[in-house]
């Protein structure tokens, strides 16, 4: 268990798989709406909201990766700092909150359930915010 939490702390591996998950997260679906026998699911990439989380999600994989893109395009060099990361990460965590809060007060409330790709986004989020707080660097560096 010490080897596994030293893992965590030396590599990028926390943020690189919470953010995966958000964006894996987007694209299935977000939650189910039954009325009468009828029900739809809806995966979170058909609004605009959840295009924005992904890019987001995008934004924040180019963040974790700065220090290997800084000899490539010298602004990665500001970007380094993994505590940065929590910006798109506190984004999207707000949109998904707005996002559900929305959907489920409209009245569905009786005929609604979360999809997979809510509880995914979740444990993506929850991943990308402790990453930056447990990373303490390579250490093969």
């Amino acid at each position: 268990m010490e080897n596994f939490m030293e893992k965590l702390k030396s590599t990028k591996i926390l943020g690189i798989l919470g953010n995966a998950l958000i964006g894996v997260g987007t694209l299935l679906p977000l939650y189910t709406v039954s009325v009468f026998g009828l029900s739809q699911s809806v995966s979170y990439i058909q609004g605009s909201d959840g295009i924005v989380v992904l890019i987001l999600a995008i934004v924040a994989l180019i963040m974790i990766f700065a220090d290997k893109l800084e000899d490539k395009v010298a602004f990665f060099g500001k970007l380094k700092n993994p505590k940065l990361t929590l910006i798109p990460v506190a984004i999207s965590a707000l949109l998904l909150i707005i996002s559900v809060s929305q959907v489920s007060g409209s009245g569905y409330g009786a005929f609604f359930s979360f999809g997979i790709g809510f509880w995914l986004l979740v444990i993506g989020l929850v991943a990308a915010v402790v990453y930056p707080f447990l990373y303490k660097g390579d250490a093969n560096k």
